[in-house]
């Protein structure tokens, strides 16, 4: 991505505020001149099977900026632990407070 598109941004109407400030109530979206992030949320859905180490209420939330890019995709390693056999799920929320970047139509 351009530099330019590490400024702070809103993402589209399709990305529920409610929703974020709810799982990530200690997020703060980043001001349009501030540096643009992006939010990494994984919250654990099988709460009776597994936990994850290291979360706080089952929640993960990380705040992503342009430094964690540097050298390619982000990843993030992690342990989940399970407390009695059978299925579990894990969801993941990646949401980019990002400066829009101008794009052209493809002939």
């Amino acid at each position: 991505m351009p530099a330019s598109a590490w400024r702070g941004g809103v993402p589209a109407d399709v990305v529920s505020m409610s929703k974020i400030n709810h799982i990530a109530p200690e997020f703060r979206v980043p001001s349009a001149n501030g540096n643009g992030v992006v939010l990494l949320v994984i919250q654990n859905a099988s709460r009776e099977t597994v936990s994850i180490q290291g979360a706080k209420n089952e929640t993960i939330v990380l705040t992503l900026d342009r430094k964690d890019f540097e050298r390619g995709p982000y990843e993030y390693d992690g342990l989940v632990r399970a407390h009695q056999a059978g299925g579990f799920k894990i969801n993941g929320l990646v949401v980019p407070f990002l400066a829009p970047i101008a794009s052209e139509a493809i002939p």
